[in-house]
This record gives structure tokens, C-alpha cells and sequence, in this order.
């Protein structure tokens, strides 16, 4: 989905931790794992219009990477090649993030 949509339009951000969440099935082997998964939720008129999802760690875990997207999947599983993508993403609207 393209973000031109949402250009001038405010974006509320809510941020929960959940359960039973498709990450706790990758990471219930990890000891530092705490069983619980970080979500923020992009919001617009009340209609959820994306987010991103990270699993939390005990404080000293050292946890690195990225986040996944509200249903647990890599940006690789939503959009394929993420270089190509990112390259696309930074010709259209000139920034690198």
C-alpha cells in the first residue's frame, strides 16, 4: 500500500503489549524471551491502517533487528526483496531511512 494516502493526515499511535501472539511461537525457545509481544498500532479515524509488532526481551537481553509487521512477518514476507523495495521507496520520495 502506497503512504501517499495518508500525506497530510494525523496518524495516532497506540502501543500495547499482547499474547498468543504468531512471535511467541518463534521465540518461546529463547530464555530471555518474555512471553509477551510489543504492537503499535497506526491509526486514522479509528481504522487501524498498519503497525508494527516486536517480541520483548528481559531488559539485559540485548535484542537487535527490526520490527515485523502486526501479523508477525519479516518485511521480506510483506514485501518481497527489501533492497529492491527501499531503493523504489527512496526514488519516489527522496529520502533515506
Amino acid at each position: 500500500m502506497s503512504p501517499d494516502r495518508y500525506t497530510g493526515k494525523k496518524i495516532n499511535i497506540e502501543i500495547f503489549q499482547v499474547k498468543n501472539h504468531p512471535l511467541n511461537k518463534v521465540y518461546k525457545q529463547d530464555s530471555d524471551f518474555l512471553g509477551k509481544i510489543k504492537v503499535k498500532a497506526w491509526i486514522i479515524k479509528g481504522m487501524v491502517i498498519g503497525g508494527t509488532s516486536f517480541p520483548v526481551f528481559k531488559k539485559d537481553a540485548g535484542m537487535s533487528g527490526g520490527p515485523y509487521s502486526l501479523e508477525g512477518k519479516t518485511p521480506e514476507e510483506v514485501k518481497g526483496d527489501i533492497n529492491k523495495w527501499t531503493k523504489k521507496f527512496e526514488k519516489k520520495y527522496g529520502e533515506k531511512f
